[in-house]
């Protein structure tokens, strides 16, 4: 497991000067990890018809985004 997500929220506190900036990085409860997630944006249909509001999808990383590391793999299943 690596600690990607805090080297990189210093990185972004040091470099906005912003000690309260931090990246949004949700606890996994089940795995007990910080993990990164994207968020997708996507107009659902209604009718056939595309929605002008959009719809959000959090889509999970199995992998650290930045060194590419597998997280660790749930040990309750």
């Amino acid at each position: 497991m690596c600690d990607c997500i805090e080297t990189m929220e210093i990185r972004l506190q040091t470099e906005t000067g912003d000690k309260e900036a931090f990246i949004d990085a949700p606890l996994d409860l089940d795995r007990k990890i910080r993990c990164f997630n994207a968020k997708g944006c996507y107009r659902g249909k209604f009718r056939g018809t595309f929605q002008n509001n959009l719809l959000i999808v959090h889509i999970p990383f199995t992998c650290c985004p930045w060194c590419g590391k597998k997280y660790k793999e749930s040990t309750n299943e």
